[in-house]
């Protein structure tokens, strides 16, 4: 059986393009404030994304600045 830690460190390995990638909450912990993270995730959610989906940065910053629109 996998470990899920193992999953988590599987995931910031990943790369495309160059592109580092991790699952949402992690940018989201590391580049928001405490508070917003959960309201952040609960908006991506409205944009069909789980805390736990793997993206690049890019991604996240689009998201992100959807959110602080």
């Amino acid at each position: 059986m996998l470990n899920p830690q193992n999953n988590k460190i599987m995931a910031k390995k990943r790369k495309t393009n160059g592109e580092q990638q991790k699952p949402l909450y992690e940018w989201a912990e590391e580049h928001l404030f405490a508070d917003d993270v959960s309201q952040f995730l609960g908006f991506c959610k409205l944009d069909m994304y789980e805390p736990t989906d793997v993206v690049p940065y890019h991604e996240f910053l689009v998201l992100k600045e959807k959110f602080e629109a």
